[in-house]
């Protein structure tokens, strides 16, 4: 009789670990998605920013491509 009411106890007692334990799982698991979120909505905003200057930087260095290609071969000493 006495293990009996030890083994209710403890169940007792594992239950309210795991619900603590499910409860921090499941802030860890709203953080990460949060900061997943955030991550790719400032990668989405970074190229939806750069593709419309792209082809006026195309313009740029295919106008300028000897200056370019002579500075790249500088570099290369």
């Amino acid at each position: 009789m006495v293990q009996k009411s030890t083994n209710v106890n403890s169940s007792v007692s594992m239950s309210a670990t795991e619900t603590e334990d499910s409860s921090v799982m499941s802030s860890l698991s709203r953080r990460n998605l949060s900061v997943l979120f955030v991550s790719l909505l400032l990668d989405l905003v970074a190229f939806t920013v750069i593709l419309p200057l792209l082809p006026s930087v195309l313009d740029y260095y295919g106008s300028h491509d000897d200056e370019v290609r002579d500075d790249v071969a500088s570099w290369s000493c």
